[in-house]
């Protein structure tokens, strides 16, 4: 958990800058075990000793089992150990008999891209902004050689520790790395996710242009962000916060986002979804305890934000390097 091996990086040395990378992650998994960690930590130290002869990606929830029944006992220390990674934000999963109903249903967003998605079979794939690895056990399920997890989010580290400790998938691999970390990466992603990303951050183009470099010619990469109506290729620009985020600095129309894309050096672009949000994809629940989209919405009129702006859409592409 705390020690770095790049290992599974031997094949792409020429590609990928894994000493400097190595030295940052050195310095970061050190503070996973800073004190607001702590309690995450200690349940991986103690966590059960059973490995997974269940396995099942393909269904709605990521599926990580026995084939017999675990003892009571041993099952309600897992589910005690499962809740101090909460909130989930994405799920859900079912880990020995234990429903996890994570704040987004984020089995629909992999249906609505599934259909449209390259092999992943012997390829190279990222999942950027990974949060807990959902998507990265969506992906396994094609038999990649490789999948590779960027999130400097500690808590979301361990709990993919955590999950992928049961499932003991050996080509998942995820790492305390952000966006910025992308340009130590050459010519090496096969398929790159960037989902939930770009809004986040002051400058998209930076971010695309990481992701561009770090793919392969003809790589895929499929793009997931919030937006507007707007037929123009314009971007709301809030003052403060957006549906009570301060960590949005944009929300792009469709034609702004292909603008994007196209500046960033991809072609063969495609808007594969474009539908306003609503409050069954994300919403609170027993394993995500916190204010979610319908806190956020003018509970008189759901179609904006409580700042008044326009309630987000979820716009998705699909463009090729």
């Amino acid at each position: 958990m705390i020690y770095v091996n790049l290992n599974y990086l031997k094949n792409h040395k020429s590609n990928v800058d894994v000493e400097k990378i190595n030295l940052f992650l050195i310095q970061r998994n050190r503070k996973l075990f800073d004190e607001p960690n702590l309690a995450m930590v200690k349940a991986i130290m103690d966590q059960p000793d059973i490995k997974a002869d269940v396995k099942d990606y393909n269904k709605d929830a990521i599926v990580i089992t026995c084939k017999s029944k675990i003892n009571t006992d041993v099952q309600e220390k897992i589910k005690t150990q499962l809740k101090t990674f909460s909130p989930w934000r994405k799920g859900p999963f079912h880990i020995f008999g234990i429903d996890i109903d994570a704040e987004w249903k984020s089995q629909l967003k992999w249906n609505r891209i599934a259909p449209f998605l390259d092999t992943l079979e012997n390829k190279t794939v990222c999942d950027l902004g990974c949060n807990n690895g959902y998507f990265m056990f969506k992906a396994a399920a094609h038999k990649p050689a490789l999948v590779m997890g960027f999130d400097p989010t500690r808590k979301f580290k361990l709990a993919f520790h955590y999950i992928n400790r049961f499932a003991g998938e050996p080509n998942l691999h995820m790492e305390l790395l952000g966006f910025d970390d992308l340009q130590y990466f050459k010519d090496i992603f096969d398929t790159l996710f960037c989902m939930g990303i770009i809004y986040h951050h002051e400058n998209p183009m930076t971010i695309l242009r990481y992701c561009n470099q770090s793919m392969k010619k003809g790589g895929q990469i499929v793009l997931e962000t919030m937006g507007i109506s707007s037929g123009d290729p314009l971007c709301l620009f809030p003052e403060k916060r957006y549906a009570n985020m301060p960590n949005v600095w944009f929300v792009p129309s469709q034609a702004a986002v292909k603008h994007m894309l196209v500046r960033a050096g991809f072609r063969d672009i495609q808007c594969v979804y474009n539908e306003f949000l609503d409050t069954d994809e994300q919403r609170k629940t027993s394993w995500a305890d916190v204010e979610s989209l319908k806190d956020f919405l003018d509970p008189e009129n759901p179609r904006l934000t409580i700042e008044g702006y326009e309630a987000p859409s979820r716009i998705y592409f699909v463009a090729r390097k």
